[in-house]
């Protein structure tokens, strides 16, 4: 899609006419995964839509970035730094194992919500990078 001519209307029309597969095919996928159903106990199991679609999947992103930050703000309120300057080390250490015992959920969070913006993302993208992929090698 970056070599659509862009000059003129007439040029981009007809250059993005020579993608008129590509195109179709993205708008099917996304059709496809905007309606998908879901049957994770076999066939006689119980039916589950989702909807993925890229406000999803950048929302979630956006999630798990901002819990992210937060977990650095976190940190610099309940780690403590001990500087040992006979031994010219320095220790990482939490006030009580409360504190500990927050960052680890709120780090186990912002662990599930990135690997599932990658898990959606690859659902995503990897049937058309493959198509793609296949229709340049041939």
């Amino acid at each position: 899609m970056l070599e659509v001519s862009r000059d003129t209307q007439r040029d981009k029309l007809i250059s993005l006419f020579s993608y008129y597969d590509n195109i179709k095919e993205e708008i099917e996928q996304n059709y496809e995964l905007n309606y998908l159903k879901l049957k994770p106990f076999g066939e006689n199991g119980k039916e589950f839509n989702l909807s993925i679609t890229s406000t999803l999947v950048n929302s979630i992103r956006e999630t798990a970035r901002y819990v992210s930050y937060f977990i650095c703000a976190l940190m610099l309120y309940l780690i403590v730094v001990d500087h040992d300057t006979i031994e010219q080390t320095s220790y990482f250490t939490y006030y009580n194992y409360q504190d500990k015992l927050i960052m680890r959920i709120i780090c186990g969070v912002q662990l599930t919500l990135t690997i599932l913006f990658f898990v959606l993302w690859l659902v995503m993208k990897s049937k058309l990078s493959l198509s793609k992929y296949r229709r340049d090698a041939e």
